[in-house]
Parts: C-alpha cells; sequence; structure tokens
C-alpha cells in the first residue's frame, strides 16, 4: 500500500540521504567513501521525484553540498567557554561537525587532548586534523 503523502517519502528518502552523509563523517575515522557513492546514487534517484515534489529540492540540495564539500569538523577538549573555543563555534556553519570533549568514545576526540594545560580546538576534515590551537587568532 502507498503511503498516503508520497511527498512525505520522496522528504524522508533525502533526509535519510543526508543524515548518513553527515553521520558517516562524524563517527568513522575511516573513509567513508562507500556511503559517499551510495549518496551519489541516491540522489540519481531522486531526480524524477523532485519534478513531482519540488518541495524535498531542498533536502536534495543538502544531501549534495555534504557529498561535494565535506563538513568541517570541530574537537575541542576542555572548556567550551574558553575564547578559542567559543571563537571555534562563533561563526554559523551548518555543515559543521562539532564535538566538546574529552573523550576517547568518540572517534573525532580520540587521541586529542589539553595542550599545555590549556583548552585545544582542533578543527579537521574528514580526521585530518590542523594543528591545535589555543588562541582565537591562531583558528584562520
Amino acid at each position: 500500500m502507498p503511503p498516503p503523502w508520497p511527498d512525505m517519502r520522496v522528504e524522508a528518502d533525502l533526509t535519510t540521504v543526508d543524515g548518513r552523509l553527515l553521520q558517516a563523517c562524524a563517527n568513522s575515522a575511516q573513509p567513508c567513501t562507500d556511503l559517499v557513492l551510495q549518496g551519489e546514487r541516491a540522489l540519481a534517484l531522486v531526480g524524477p521525484a523532485l519534478e513531482r515534489v519540488p518541495r524535498a529540492f531542498g533536502w536534495a540540495l543538502c544531501a549534495l553540498d555534504l557529498q561535494l564539500a565535506p563538513p568541517r569538523e570541530i574537537a575541542i577538549v576542555g572548556d567550551r567557554e574558553a575564547p578559542v573555543a567559543r571563537a571555534a563555534l562563533a561563526a554559523f556553519d551548518p555543515r559543521a561537525v562539532v564535538a566538546i570533549g574529552p573523550s576517547d568514545d568518540v572517534a573525532l576526540l580520540a587521541g586529542k587532548g589539553l595542550l599545555d594545560g590549556r583548552t585545544a580546538v582542533y578543527v579537521c576534515e574528514r580526521f585530518a586534523c590542523r594543528a591545535p590551537a589555543t588562541d582565537p587568532a591562531d583558528l584562520v
């Protein structure tokens, strides 16, 4: 039996693609190549549905954005109210994945610690991180 509101199914599928791509980049230190390929295939499949349900186009663009430009990963180790942490979180970035710790249970935070006893911010992409910053000026 088809769903009573077909557009809801299309939007749910697109939300799932969007969420799975973001989750893959947040929860796994391994490259998310397989998931990216799955995302590409899913986006290709929804093309005809977008003609029928134009409001789903926004979700498709979000998923495509995540596929083409990986999210910036921000690992904050220490006090979230420290000036460097507040500077890292100041700009609105809907694609940013943020983890605050310390915690070796979260892949993005694993192996990262304070720097000389100070709050450290690690800015990463696909788990490749720049040198940690302890000063807001270093977060260029």
